[in-house]
C-alpha cells in the first residue's frame, strides 16, 4: 500500500539529492512587475557588484521565483570519478515552459561542468514523447548515442530513453575555442530547431 510522503522522507530524499549532485541549483525569475514586494534590481556600471556581491546575490535570492531545478550528478561510484562524467537533469514549471529557461540554464551548466568543473563529458535522458526536450538538446549540440527500448513505463504505456552526450572538446566547438573541423563526426540529432524549445529531460520538466 502506497502512503502519502511525509516531510521528514522529503527532506531526506532533498538531502540525498544533494549529497549525490556535483551541482545542485534552483533556478529562479524575476518579475517586478508582479506583487511581489521583493523587488530587484541588477547594479550596472564599470564595476557594479564592488564589494557588496553578497548582499547583491542575497537581495536576487529574495526576489526570484523558484521556477524550476537543474542537476549534474556525481559519479556512481568512486573507481569512475577519473572519467570525469557526469548526468544532468533539468525540470522547469510547466507554466514557465517554452520561454528559453530550460535552454539557458542548461546551457550555463555545461558551461560550468566543462569551464570550471574540468568535466570531460556530460550525458541525460530523455523520454521519445516529449519532442520539444528532444528538439531542444539536438539543437544544443548533443549527440543521440542511443536509446534504451522501452524503458520508461508512462501511463499505462511503455516508452524509449534517448541517451544523449556532450563531451568537452564539442563544448569548446561550439564556443568557438576549437576548428570544428577536428571533431569529427556526424550531426548531432536533430540539427539546430527553431525557436526555444523545451522539453523534458531525466524525468523533468524543462
Amino acid at each position: 500500500m502506497f502512503r502519502p510522503t511525509s516531510a521528514s522522507a522529503s527532506d531526506a530524499l532533498f538531502d540525498a539529492f544533494l549529497d549525490n549532485s556535483l551541482l545542485a541549483v534552483v533556478i529562479g525569475h524575476w518579475d517586478n512587475n508582479n506583487n511581489n514586494n521583493n523587488k530587484f534590481a541588477p547594479p550596472s556600471g564599470r564595476n557594479p557588484y564592488g564589494s557588496g556581491l553578497g548582499e547583491t546575490l542575497k537581495a536576487a535570492q529574495a526576489a526570484a521565483l523558484p521556477i524550476g531545478v537543474l542537476y549534474l550528478s556525481k559519479p556512481l561510484r568512486a573507481d569512475m570519478a577519473h572519467l570525469r562524467c557526469a548526468r544532468l537533469g533539468v525540470s522547469i514549471a510547466e507554466k514557465f515552459r517554452g520561454r528559453g529557461y530550460g535552454r539557458e540554464a542548461v546551457g550555463w551548466a555545461l558551461d560550468w561542468a566543462f569551464g570550471f568543473a574540468g568535466l570531460r563529458r556530460v550525458e541525460l535522458g530523455c523520454a521519445e514523447f516529449n519532442e520539444r526536450a528532444v528538439g531542444m538538446f539536438g539543437g544544443m549540440g548533443f549527440r543521440l548515442e542511443g536509446r534504451k527500448r522501452e524503458a520508461l513505463f508512462v501511463a499505462g504505456e511503455w516508452f524509449d530513453l534517448m541517451e544523449y552526450g556532450m563531451l568537452a572538446r564539442e563544448w569548446e566547438a561550439l564556443r568557438g575555442a576549437v576548428d570544428p573541423r577536428l571533431m569529427g563526426g556526424g550531426d548531432g540529432d536533430g540539427g539546430e530547431v527553431e525557436g526555444e524549445g523545451e522539453g523534458e529531460g531525466e524525468g523533468g520538466e524543462v
